[in-house]
């Protein structure tokens, strides 16, 4: 399966054209393990900085693929090994990160993401089942404008 290669900076709104060149960003008050306002970014250049209160962040790239996966889904559990923790990881809205899962690990979802509120899609989607609209095949057809043709 292929990966998208590209992905937009949440705060310039330009191309950011490899994972290397991506960052990621999230608030996180007092380390309380409560991440929320995550945004992909062009690394350094356009950085909120801890002023901001964006002090956590990782690399793109530490979020792609099957390691990447590996660390999204730790930030909801640590799972079975370490069993019952007081470090429980937590994210202050299940949307938001979801929005961003999708972002990192689903083909064509960053690129469609602008079109979700057209009314052409709206209208192809609107009956489909709850994870239809983000299969890849369906992202792609969202992307270049032809879902509904």
């Amino acid at each position: 399966m292929t990966k998208p290669n590209q992905w937009t900076c949440d705060l310039c709104h330009k191309s950011i054209k490899s994972a290397a060149e991506g960052y990621v960003v999230w608030k996180d008050p007092a380390g309380l393990h409560n991440a929320h306002d995550i945004m992909i970014i062009h690394q350094a250049k356009c950085d909120p900085g801890s002023g901001a209160g964006y002090a956590s962040s990782y690399p793109l790239t530490e979020f792609l693929g099957t390691d990447g996966l590996t660390t999204l889904l730790s930030w909801l559990s640590v799972g079975p090994i370490y069993g019952p923790s007081e470090i429980t990881p937590t994210v202050r809205d299940l949307d938001e990160f979801v929005d961003f899962v999708r972002r990192v690990q689903i083909p064509y979802y960053e690129e469609a993401r602008p079109h979700f509120g057209e009314e052409k899609v709206q209208h192809a989607l609107g009956d489909a089942s709850e994870s239809y609209p983000y299969h890849p095949d369906v992202l792609k057809r969202i992307a270049d404008g032809t879902v509904g043709e």
